[in-house]
C-alpha cells in the first residue's frame, strides 16, 4: 500500500478542493510506502508551510492553502496513531519542526501575526 493509497481511505467526505490540495502537495511522494505516511506528510507539511511564509505578504486568496497545510499535519499525526510506540517522538519532531520553522520567518519578519503567545503555565505569567 503507498501513500497515496493510505489517503484515499482517509478522504471520503472531506471538500473536493482540500483533497486535491492535499494530493497536490503530496505529489510524487504519494508512491512511498504507506509506512512511511507519517514522515512524509511532515516534510510536506514543512514545504508547504515554508511556501506559504515566503510570499510577501502571505497569501490572503483564500483558506485553501492553510487548510491543506493543517489537513497535512493533522494526517501525518494521524499515521503516526497507528504506531503507538512511536507517537509521542513522531508528534514531537513534527512540531520542532514546525515551530522552528515559523520562529525563523517570525524573525525575518517584524509583522505581529508570527508573534508566539507567552508559552509559561498560565499561573506563572503574573509573576
Amino acid at each position: 500500500m503507498t501513500i497515496a493509497d493510505w489517503l484515499s481511505d482517509r478522504g471520503t467526505g472531506a471538500p473536493a478542493q482540500l483533497v486535491d490540495g492535499v494530493r497536490d502537495a503530496l505529489g510524487p511522494e504519494g508512491s512511498r510506502p504507506a509506512a512511511e505516511a507519517a514522515e512524509v506528510l511532515i516534510d510536506v507539511t514543512e514545504r508547504e508551510l515554508a511556501k506559504w511564509l515566503a510570499e510577501d505578504p502571505p497569501s490572503r486568496t483564500g483558506a485553501v492553502p492553510l487548510l491543506t497545510i493543517d489537513a497535512l499535519v493533522t494526517l501525518a499525526l494521524e499515521a503516526a496513531a497507528e504506531r503507538p510506540g512511536d507517537i509521542d517522538a513522531i508528534a514531537e519532531r513534527a512540531l520542532v519542526r514546525l515551530s522552528a520553522l515559523a520562529g525563523s520567518e517570525r524573525n525575518r519578519r517584524s509583522d505581529a501575526r508570527f508573534s508566539i503567545p507567552d508559552s509559561r503555565p498560565i499561573d506563572e505569567r503574573s509573576r
